[in-house]
Parts: structure tokens; C-alpha cells; sequence
């Protein structure tokens, strides 16, 4: 499970990592998997590609700057194109009140924020890996 999140969303990031490795699953987030001297855009890029599904985190910070995390969402969005129909593969997080932006809006998003938000994404990753593992 890639967990993608601009810089300014890291303490959502982590915290979504954290709650996620306490119910068994095995994310990855840049900060706990990059290791040393490795080369960060590539093992990023190889995170994206090998993962089962990748969280797309989302609020008005992230989605109004520049930088790294759009090209990582477009990435993100090119890797999904190439997924079997039907799957689920990329999932946008809302972290706040923000836009799904059109790239994205035809996914169903969760709201983080809700009361259920994170027992959605639980719910789904379940059922979805059950599905493909067998």
C-alpha cells in the first residue's frame, strides 16, 4: 500500500502509516522505507509500480503547490491505467474539505476526516486483497 502525500501533509501521511501497520497491513510511506543512499524518485517510481494500492493523499494545501507530488500523482495515474479493469488500485484520501480534481474525480474518494473514513479504506483493502490474492 503506497501511501502519496505532498510535504506539507506529512503528519497525516505518517499517522495514516502508523494506524495502517497496527491493523497488519504493510504500507509504504518514503519516510519509514527509503533507506540511505538509496535513490529516492527511483525507488518512489518502483514503490508505485509494485504496489497493491496506492493511497492518494489530498487537501487545499497539496493540491494548490507546485512541485514533486503532482508529478508522483500523475504517475500514480499513468501506473492505474494499466490495471485490469474493474480493479481497485488508486484511492483518493481527502485529508480536508478539498476538491477531488478531475484527473482523480472519476475515483471514489474517502473523507479521512470522517468518523468512518479510515474503516473505509480498511474495508476495501480487505476485500479487494482478498480478491486478487486467490
Amino acid at each position: 500500500i503506497f501511501i502519496s502525500y505532498a510535504s506539507e501533509d506529512v503528519a497525516h501521511a505518517q499517522q495514516l502509516y502508523e494506524r495502517l501497520r497496527a491493523k497488519g497491513f504493510r504500507p509504504w510511506l518514503d519516510r519509514k522505507n527509503l533507506l540511505p543512499g538509496q535513490t529516492w524518485r527511483r525507488e518512489i517510481a518502483k514503490g508505485i509500480k509494485d504496489a497493491d494500492f496506492v493511497l492518494v493523499c489530498l487537501s487545499r494545501l497539496s493540491l494548490a503547490k507546485r512541485g514533486y507530488f503532482q508529478t508522483e500523482v500523475k504517475l500514480v495515474i499513468e501506473t492505474a491505467a494499466e490495471m485490469p479493469f474493474g480493479g481497485v488500485y488508486l484511492i483518493p484520501v481527502k485529508l480536508d474539505d478539498c476538491e477531488v480534481p478531475p484527473e482523480l474525480s472519476e475515483k471514489q474518494y474517502v473523507n479521512l476526516f470522517a468518523e468512518d473514513g479510515f474503516e473505509r479504506i480498511c474495508e476495501v483493502l480487505v476485500s479487494k486483497w482478498k480478491t486478487t490474492a486467490q
